[in-house]
């Protein structure tokens, strides 16, 4: 229904939607919804939304919801890039990875040295990820995207 709404009426919707950011249900399917559609009417907004939703302790839903928008909305952010170099140190190991998923989307070179420590350490169980991101990133630096 929120999807819809954005759709019908993007001019209006943003306030409506931003309403349901908070609602509790089963595995917090509409606020992260409320979130994803908030990305597609106000970005600013949803990037600040997720800023403070991307944080250890919050829902791991949510989470990942929060980091799917810093990683859509946020290019050219570079607090945002700082936010997920800062993420690839987080408490959930898992996190880690989805973290070098999101600054390799990001696209900013400046997150190729903190890969590269991840990448180096046989310890992180975000290695792999971390590597394929330094790689990646190199290329679009190199100007092959």
């Amino acid at each position: 229904a929120l999807r819809s709404l954005a759709k019908a009426d993007s001019a209006n919707a943003a306030s409506v939607v931003a309403s349901y950011l908070d609602y509790v249900s089963p595995r917090n399917r509409i606020s992260n919804t409320a979130l994803n559609v908030l990305g597609t009417l106000d970005s600013t907004r949803a990037i600040s939304v997720a800023i403070q939703r991307v944080s250890y302790g919050i829902a791991p839903s949510t989470r990942s919801t929060a980091l799917g928008i810093l990683g859509r909305y946020g290019k050219h952010d570079a607090s945002v890039t700082s936010l997920c170099i800062g993420l690839l140190r987080d408490k959930d190991k898992g996190f880690r990875s989805a973290a070098a998923r999101t600054l390799d989307r990001l696209g900013d070179p400046a997150a190729i040295p903190a890969l590269e420590e991840v990448a180096g350490d046989a310890s992180n169980p975000a290695r792999e990820t971390a590597k394929q991101a330094v790689e990646s990133l190199k290329k679009k630096q190199a100007g092959g995207h």
